[in-house]
């Protein structure tokens, strides 16, 4: 049967939120399971056209024409290929409805059809705590300023198996939940009893200080590294969950970067 005309649409690109909560291995992406609200801001494409579903945002355009035709006859092979077309910026915030992850601003350069991944936290609701224990606290700098949306990055050693990434972040009060659902279990004869750790803060204060005044999100994916001030020989007690603090402080307290000339 002869084929009349080939009608060929090529998505703009595609969004995936991964749900980067606990478990920081980067062969493991989780997608967010929960619809969310996706808050385009700036200018985008007037032609764009989004669908989101759990996990993912699809994004369409009708322009340039490429993208969407019809023609005549049975298209094969090459002819089926996705043209090459400009890319174009787009930013937004994130947020969902149901409270169980962080909001979050977001920007890209969208438009290659390569898919972006974008890490998305639990709030500590949303944090569930299992057999591997936990970690809860607040974060603060060392001026007392709430350490909004600061992420935290725990690299854990258990003897035998090699160091473990875990990562989370805080909310716009500073308090975080860090569960730590993959950590083994002490054995009868295990030669220690708490495991070698190590964290990396990653926070800004100009961030907090938008967020305390204006309600301004932050994007984690900019925030710079800083340091955690006081805390000496970090270890976990598997199977337990204990508040991460500095030595001198009921917080974990997060060292202010002055600002440049």
């Amino acid at each position: 049967m002869a084929v009349a005309e080939t009608c060929l649409w090529h998505a703009s690109d595609w969004i995936a939120w991964i749900d980067r909560s606990g478990d920081a291995r980067v062969t493991v992406e989780p997608l967010v399971d929960v619809a969310l609200a996706v808050d385009f801001t700036g200018r985008p494409p007037r032609d764009l056209s989004v669908l989101h579903k759990p996990g993912r945002t699809l994004l369409w355009r009708r322009l340039p024409e490429s993208l969407r035709r019809t023609e005549p006859g049975e298209v094969v092979g090459a002819g089926r290929m996705r043209p090459d077309v400009p890319t174009y910026p787009l930013e937004g915030v994130l947020s969902d409805p149901a409270g169980r992850y962080l909001p979050r601003r977001f920007a890209l350069d969208a438009g290659a059809a390569g898919g972006h991944r974008i890490p998305v936290y639990r709030a500590p609701l949303g944090v569930r705590f299992a057999s591997g224990g936990g970690l809860f606290g607040r974060a603060v700098f060392d001026d007392g300023t709430p350490a909004a949306w600061a992420v935290l990055e725990l690299e854990v050693t258990p003897p035998l198996v090699g160091a473990l990434p875990f990562v989370t972040q805080a909310d716009g009060n500073g308090e975080f939940r860090l569960a730590l659902n993959r950590l083994p279990a002490l054995t009868k004869d295990a030669p220690v009893t708490r495991y070698a750790a190590s964290i990396t803060a990653r926070a800004s204060l100009v961030a907090a200080l938008a967020w305390q005044e204006k309600q301004t999100l932050a994007d984690p994916d900019q925030l710079p590294v800083v340091d955690v001030l006081d805390l000496a020989a970090l270890s976990i007690r598997p199977g337990k969950i204990d508040r991460l603090h500095s030595d001198a402080s009921d917080d974990l307290v997060l060292q202010v970067i002055p600002p440049g000339p």
